[in-house]
């Protein structure tokens, strides 16, 4: 069972105590919001006989003000972590705070980001007087990461600035680093298919490698694979610790990894825009296996409207011809030598090119494959199309290939040729290894060479002894599994799709609508 801590607020302004209410959802994170108390007097006698572990109070309060209450909470309640909120910022009354046994001064209007950051410490603190302390420490890293995602998810959302005396980051000024691993697999099966195990040790592992334990660094919950850090550094000392990350990580994740940092003049309040413009400077990046590091500038958002027109018109109505002539032959001459999807690194193709060339590919087909097409097959033509597209983030042009193949061969309906009874055994093997390993990075052509296969005729043997196409039937299996975790209420939504294999949740979010005719948030109200 999970460990739960009781937080009590101290202020003496109603408006105060109530924000504090509601500005976390407290009981997602086994914390029990305590009904306020008005002043210290009010605390001291509460907590004899009410269990407290948090206490965050202010520091002007009548009877006994918040030091004076800080030093008799310490001298009777060690055990109890104490952080403070004010109006003033004197350095006064920081100090005579932390030197009292506040952990963490905050200065008023508090920001949630702030707010998360203490509650978080505070919960580090608990967790070193625990027994189940890695428990403690996967709750804390989760409140941070969840909450703080929260804020680039959503539509931006204002808070005034305050300060963090013991995190190195001031509230104006900063950069962000979106530090992106390209391939989870090996960290995944490291930590037990655990997201929250996975998260924490990232995190620890990115504060150890830049000697900073107060890094304020989460990982993003939308995609586990991006970890978000927050710095005031300058640029020198960001490449610095780019460099570090990229020479430590790599070799630790086995794996591409992307640095993107965004421009030095954002508020830690406004994630969003400094998120976005981190997610922008990647696009630049090239196709290809290389780790790399990448600064937004006036530049970069230039070298944007410069693209280059890959799928012209003429180009696209051949395709569109061939698709109708039901030509494959055609259609993968044309993509994999004329466009160049067999050589993508060759070509220099960046990032952004690729996904935009893959949609516009995808596109063309689904419109043409929607005619005539029932709508099972139209659901399947849609599922390979959102496979292909995730497949651009590992940043393998081979990977890449099988999968787009994949889908020219499902919807130009090619039979496969009569194969030998042998294949059936192999396709037997394959539907058990799925069934029993669905959430490990399973790609077509990887599965097809564990199996010693060709991987596009494999595919269409596949669909013809089970009905399903590959890449349906793992979707099936993990989304079948999904529905199991989701009934379960202590298990959050993106953890069902880490547990399931999926990294990115809105590629998870899609997937499981199409599937399930609901999302996951609806499927999960049926049980509530």
């Amino acid at each position: 069972m999970a460990t739960s801590y009781n937080l009590l607020v101290a202020d003496d302004e109603y408006w105060i105590r109530e924000k504090f209410r509601t500005i976390i959802d407290w009981s997602a994170y086994n914390i029990t919001f305590l009904e306020p108390a008005c002043d210290g007097e009010e605390v001291l006698q509460r907590v004899e006989t009410e269990q407290c572990n948090i206490l965050i109070t202010d520091v002007n309060m009548p009877y006994v003000n918040g030091v004076e209450l800080i030093k008799i909470i310490k001298e009777k309640y060690p055990q109890i972590v104490v952080f403070v909120v004010s109006g003033y910022d004197d350095f006064v009354y920081v100090k005579d705070s932390l030197l009292a046994g506040a952990i963490n001064y905050l200065l008023k209007p508090i920001s949630k980001i702030d707010l998360v950051s203490a509650v978080s410490k505070a919960l580090e603190i608990l967790a070193n007087e625990e027994q189940n302390r890695i428990q403690i420490l996967k709750a804390s890293s989760a409140l941070k990461d969840r909450e703080l995602s929260a804020l680039i998810k959503k539509e931006p959302v204002m808070f005034a600035p305050s300060i963090i005396t013991n995190n190195s980051v001031e509230t104006s000024g900063c950069s962000i680093m979106l530090v992106k691993i390209h391939q989870l697999h090996d960290l995944i099966e490291e930590n037990c298919n655990d997201i929250n195990l996975l998260s924490y040790k990232i995190k620890s592992y990115l504060s150890e490698i830049l000697m900073d334990e107060d890094l304020l660094v989460f990982n993003y919950i939308y995609r586990h694979n991006e970890f978000i850090i927050v710095s005031e550094a300058g640029i020198d000392d960001l490449r610095r610790m780019a460099a570090c990350i990229i020479s430590n990580l790599e070799q630790k994740s086995n794996s591409t990894i992307t640095v993107a940092v965004s421009e030095h003049s954002y508020s830690i309040d406004t994630l969003k825009d400094a998120y976005l413009q981190a997610v922008s400077v990647m696009m630049t990046r090239g196709f290809n296996k290389e780790s790399c590091i990448l600064f937004a500038s006036k530049e970069k958002e230039a070298t944007h409207k410069q693209m280059r027109s890959i799928i012209n018109q003429d180009k696209e109505n051949q395709i569109k011809y061939l698709l109708q002539s039901k030509d494959l032959n055609g259609l993968k001459k044309v993509l994999f030598e004329e466009i160049g999807f067999s050589s993508l690194e060759e070509k220099e193709w960046t990032f952004l090119e690729v996904k935009q060339v893959v949609r516009k590919l995808c596109n063309i087909i689904l419109e043409y494959s929607m005619v005539n097409a029932s709508t099972e097959d139209v659901d399947t033509y849609y599922e390979l199309s959102d496979y292909i597209e995730s497949c651009v983030e590992k940043l393998d042009t081979q990977i890449l290939s099988v999968a787009m193949q994949s889908l020219l061969d499902e919807v130009i309906g090619v039979q496969s040729e009569l194969y030998v009874g042998s294949i059936k055994d192999t396709v037997k093997k394959a539907v058990k290894y799925i069934d029993e390993y669905y959430a490990e990075d399973i790609t077509l052509g990887g599965i097809a060479s564990k199996f010693n296969v060709e991987s596009t005729y494999f595919s269409k043997v596949f669909k013809q002894e089970t009905g399903t196409n590959l890449v349906q039937y793992i979707a099936n299996k993990r989304i079948e599994k999904a529905m199991e975790f989701l009934r379960d209420s202590s298990i959050k939504n993106n953890e069902a799709a880490f547990l399931v294999g999926y990294d990115d949740y809105t590629y998870f979010n899609r997937v499981f609508k199409k599937i399930v005719g609901k999302s996951p948030r609806e499927y999960r109200k049926q049980f509530e």
